[in-house]
């Protein structure tokens, strides 16, 4: 990711007035090992799934797997997939296609719901912006299958009546009258230039400057998590120095006291 410029404009000219610059979210050359670690990641299995199973495990499962543990319309594309590949290899290939198919499945489960519990800032803001893409995009498919809808198909005419021919079919014309007309598809046509838009913006600007923000985030989380570990840490060693100590004065103060009584 790139890193902010220093001379990144303000949101408004602040001379003279009390407005502070933008925010920067510039990872301090400290901590770039720190981001690069936490902005590198599976998408699954370094990124906790919103959905859990009572009793269940997050071990990777091992071993060849079958197609017969997925569902028909699964299975039948995976086997279909299969239908040209040598038997000898037949098994390992399988594996591999259902192990894609259940990353691919895993993948959607968190773009739609979000990471679960534990994912960091940066994983979550990614995954944000997947969602919002990918509604985005399934509005745009949805409503241009609306408009690509026809009523109907009409003979074409010239202003004079004559029906107007194809000259490379030498049938008449016809031509779609669609389904949706007139405001609503206007309003329907704009819709899908907004849409388009924001799937500029979060595959440009919009989406660098929030993954900007979380990954800055995300560092500073695993700094002060650290930080907490490391006083944990120094606390409970500290404890061990006090009570070995204070067992040292114990026993300095009976050695001490039976001294002074044979004294």
């Amino acid at each position: 990711m790139n890193d902010h410029n220093d001379n990144a404009p303000r949101t408004a000219d602040t001379t003279g007035s009390s407005l502070s610059a933008a925010p920067s979210y510039d990872i301090a050359p400290e901590d770039h090992e720190l981001a690069e670690s936490l902005s590198n990641f599976d998408p699954v299995a370094d990124v906790p799934s919103p959905t859990t199973v009572k009793g269940g495990t997050h071990k990777p499962i091992t071993g060849n797997l079958s197609s017969s543990m997925l569902p028909p319309e699964a299975r039948q594309e995976i086997q279909q997939k299969l239908a040209n590949v040598p038997q000898n290899l037949r098994e390992k290939r399988e594996n591999e296609l259902v192990r894609e198919h259940l990353h691919q499945k895993a993948l959607e489960v968190r773009i739609k719901a979000g990471p679960g519990e534990g994912a960091n800032a940066f994983q979550k803001e990614r995954f944000h912006i997947a969602a919002e893409r990918h509604q985005a995009q399934s509005e745009i498919l949805r409503i241009a299958k609306e408009l690509s809808q026809v009523l109907r198909w009409q003979p074409v005419f010239t202003d004079q009546g004559e029906p107007v021919i194809d000259p490379e079919t030498g049938q008449q014309k016809v031509e779609a009258i669609n389904a949706v007309q007139g405001e609503r598809r206007t309003g329907m046509e704009r819709r899908i230039a907004e849409l388009e838009h924001k799937l500029t913006l979060l595959d440009g600007p919009e989406g660098d400057q929030r993954e900007r923000k979380a990954l800055w985030q995300a560092v500073q989380d695993a700094k002060s998590k650290q930080a907490q570990i490391d006083i944990e840490h120094e606390a409970r060693a500290k404890a061990e120095d006090i009570v070995r100590q204070e067992m040292i004065d114990a026993k300095a103060e009976a050695y001490t006291k039976g001294k002074r009584n044979r004294l």
